[in-house]
């Protein structure tokens, strides 16, 4: 039985450390080529995030501004101007417009001013310009 026993050809194996050398290269150009492939995709999202913390940091600037414009624009003074140049004169109720009512009729005390057409009056709660 030993003598039937043939020998393996030397081909066999150096062809099995051949392939496993080629698989071993395979898998290292693989590694490296997503590793690249992740450093480019990387690079490119930090870009687009820096673009966008500009882009956000515009946008915080505008809206800054567009605030202070808003503000300046609902001042007083301005409201008063805006106001003449449509030609609409309000201003507060004079003495002889403001009728006072007793407390236990439900108004507590504040001021009515008197309507100019039909009496219909609106309640002047607290003193100042209306809330500005």
């Amino acid at each position: 039985m030993a003598r039937n026993r043939r020998r393996r050809p030397r081909i066999h194996r150096v062809h099995a450390w051949v392939r496993r050398l080629g698989l071993a290269i395979v898998c290292l150009v693989s590694v490296a080529v997503a590793y690249i492939w992740m450093g480019i995709k990387c690079t490119k999202y930090g870009e687009e995030i820096r673009r966008l913390e500009i882009q956000s940091a515009e946008q915080d600037n505008e809206r800054v501004r567009e605030e202070f414009k808003w503000n300046a624009m609902k001042s007083a003074e301005q409201l008063d101007g805006i106001l003449l140049r449509h030609g609409l004169q309000m201003d507060y109720p004079s003495a002889g417009q403001v009728i006072r009512l007793p407390a236990s009729l439900g108004a507590g005390g504040a001021a009515v001013a008197a309507g100019g057409r039909g009496g219909g009056g609106r309640v002047a709660a607290g003193g100042g310009r209306g809330g500005r």
